[in-house]
């Protein structure tokens, strides 16, 4: 399930479907700025990575908020 294009905020990190958390830089007409980290199951430490995308393949990408140190151990008991 992806979430509605005008629900996305700078500085909120959101979970993949895929299992990535992607935080928020920048909103531009259109497009997203962001960061991308890696499943914190596959990975003891991780990185951000850059990356910019269309809006709605943004949203169409994402299934929905998560704190911005969620791994699948913590869930949503992570901080935000």
């Amino acid at each position: 399930m992806s979430i509605a294009p005008d629900s996305i905020q700078v500085g909120q990190c959101y979970l993949t479907l895929s299992g990535y958390v992607r935080r928020v830089i920048a909103l531009h007409p259109g497009r997203v700025r962001y960061e991308t980290r890696a499943n914190a199951a596959k990975h003891v430490r991780w990185a951000w990575k850059p990356g910019i995308v269309g809006l709605k393949t943004f949203a169409a990408t994402v299934e929905r908020p998560v704190p911005c140190d969620w791994t699948p151990d913590t869930g949503d008991k992570g901080r935000v």
